[in-house]
């Protein structure tokens, strides 16, 4: 509001990396039509298969989404997972638009339903499980944010037409976790893959999402909080 902006933290080059070669694996399983291998594993989670989706990109305001280097026009799940562009949903009647970068959006071939995905890279020397991966006080950022991820493709699946899918409540973290197990280097980090179950919530996000406009559009300033690093580093 007041042209004062924190400093950002340097790009995470290694999870970076491990999300564009995961990427890279669920796309050849979109190619050819068929469910991922640690999807494969599990029983339960065998019949999802990464969504499928040629149709040309627009945005809100109906126009095609065209890359500027090529001139070509996005297709769709490039949009989605675009930082440029993402998921994109107005408002209510707002001239705010939303948006949010998507990793990936799977396909649950017994429901029709359309699933998002997120992955994440750590180094923890634990095993991640479903019962503790969501303990710690970050975590719920991860949480609201696959919340807020299911929002926006909620809202764009109703201005699409040509899409007649319905988005699952149910979201998956493919979580890379690094334990550091190995003996020695040796040329190589091993990861651990594990697929963890959130059920998303969005019947909150529209209130929430409200404040933040009259928190942008009030002349008064919001309290500070102590554990807010934004916060102390403009004290």
């Amino acid at each position: 509001v007041r042209g004062y902006i924190s400093p950002d933290s340097p790009s995470p080059k290694l999870n970076t990396l491990t999300d564009t070669l995961l990427k890279q694996e669920f796309d050849l399983c979109r190619k050819k039509n068929q469910s991922h291998r640690l999807l494969k594993k599990n029983k339960k989670l065998k019949h999802i298969i990464p969504y499928k989706n040629e149709n040309s990109a627009r945005d809100v305001n109906d126009k095609l989404i065209i890359y500027s280097k090529t001139k070509e026009q996005y297709k769709l799940l490039d949009a989605w997972r675009s930082r440029d562009y993402g998921i994109q949903r107005r408002f209510k009647d707002t001239n705010i638009i939303l948006f949010g970068a998507v990793d990936d959006v799977w396909l649950n071939t017994k429901t029709d339903k359309l699933i998002l995905a997120d992955y994440k890279s750590q180094q923890n020397k634990d095993e991640v499980t479903q019962e503790s991966y969501f303990n710690g006080v970050y975590k719920k950022s991860y949480e609201t944010q696959m919340d807020f991820y299911v929002y926006l493709l909620k809202g764009e699946i109703r201005r699409i037409n040509n899409i007649n899918k319905d988005v699952s409540e149910d979201s998956y973290f493919y979580v890379m976790n690094a334990r550091g197990v190995e003996k020695g280097f040796d040329g190589k980090i091993l990861f651990e893959e594990k697929i963890i179950h959130y059920t998303t919530k969005t019947n909150y996000l529209e209130d929430e999402i409200q404040n933040m406009i009259d928190t942008i559009n009030s002349k008064a300033i919001p309290e500070s909080s102590f554990n807010c690093i934004n916060c102390a580093y403009s004290k």
